[in-house]
């Protein structure tokens, strides 16, 4: 194979490309259908959640909540379509279902990856910055920032290709995309389109690292403060203050969810680069359906299994997610010394 391949190879398309044999086919719409089920479910138990509780309907959630809501029109604007190719082992709609499903590729990770950097800046903001997260609280401003949310990945996509509607494109079934299309060929990805994604999640990466990296210090800070106080009370024979106990459980449970939106974090990172990355190592498409399908498995992941991590370290939501399984009808009672709740 000639290694001086350029960045402007065209790829002739073949049947290869825009069809799905049928064993790739049967695990995909396995494993696409149990995304989609988890996605709608987890999502759905989240809206429940915080509207039911009264201890959960707190302003920083309407982040969680804006998040739940933009992957349950994903799952009906995108993951449906992709299990119909799964099903029929093609793309069977037309042009313009082609271009909204590109739109929604390329922006959904995006809605993602935003929302968990403004639960981030919002926790940050809620501990070291009190004040400064009474004014990003407010109704005003949080409405601005759930908007821009959304908006910031369209505006950077039209940015990138702003005659994207305009130029022809056909669906690959190997990566779950849609590419463009002249006259029989693919062509390649620009760079700039390459470059903006990776330079947005350094500068996400970036910003979240500095955040959780000074959360970490100060709340390490706040407990040996409280340890040691404590043991100054002991050691004059005084009763160990019930704040002191309160402000210990607190910060083992906040250095819990940094580690656990931590977790959420890198999993986004990780299945949003899996296909670019393919892309540019693979732009030949020489490699087979079999390849490309774990990638896109992950891709699809990502935006399913979210919940379930809330539900295992938050002990508001995990208790709510419990009490709405079981149809309790009893209204959800949670100290709210148990529940710190999500910003």
């Amino acid at each position: 194979m000639d290694h001086n391949i350029s960045r402007d190879i065209r790829v002739r398309i073949t049947p290869e490309l825009t069809t799905v044999s049928k064993d790739v086919a049967t695990c995909g719409l396995i494993f696409g259908s149990i995304c989609i089920i988890s996605a709608l479910f987890g999502n759905s138990l989240i809206i429940a959640a915080v509207t039911r509780d009264r201890n959960l309907r707190q302003r920083q959630n309407v982040f969680l909540v804006s998040w739940a809501i933009c992957e349950l029109i994903m799952v009906f604007m995108r993951d449906v379509f992709l299990i119909i190719v799964y099903a029929i082992g093609e793309w069977p709609f037309g042009r313009t279902m082609t271009v909204i499903n590109l739109c929604i590729f390329m922006a959904r990770d995006s809605f993602a990856i935003n929302h968990v950097v403004a639960i981030t800046v919002y926790r940050y903001a809620m501990i070291v910055h009190p004040l400064i997260y009474r004014i990003l609280i407010r109704t005003r401003n949080l409405i601005i920032i759930v908007i821009n949310l959304f908006l910031m990945p369209v505006v950077l996509m039209l940015i990138i290709d702003f005659d994207i509607y305009n130029k022809q494109y056909k669906f690959i079934t190997k990566g779950m995309y849609a590419m463009k299309e002249d006259n029989g060929t693919l062509v390649d990805v620009p760079m700039v389109t390459m470059t903006a994604v990776f330079v947005s999640l350094t500068l996400y990466s970036t910003l979240m690292a500095v955040c959780y990296g000074h959360l970490y210090i100060f709340i390490r800070k706040s407990s040996k403060r409280v340890e040691r106080w404590t043991r100054e009370t002991n050691q004059f024979g005084q009763h160990e203050n019930g704040t002191n106990k309160i402000s210990m459980k607190r910060n083992i449970r906040e250095l819990k969810f940094i580690k656990t939106m931590i977790i959420i974090f890198v999993m986004f990172i990780f299945s949003y680069f899996s296909l670019p990355i393919m892309l540019m190592a693979n732009k030949t498409f020489s490699f087979s359906h079999w390849a490309y399908l774990p990638l896109v498995m992950i891709n699809w992941f990502s935006s399913s299994v979210s919940w379930i991590m809330y539900g295992f370290t938050h002990d508001g939501f995990r208790k709510a997610f419990l009490t709405m399984l079981r149809c309790s009808k009893n209204r959800i009672e949670v100290s709210e010394q148990s529940i710190t709740a999500v910003a």
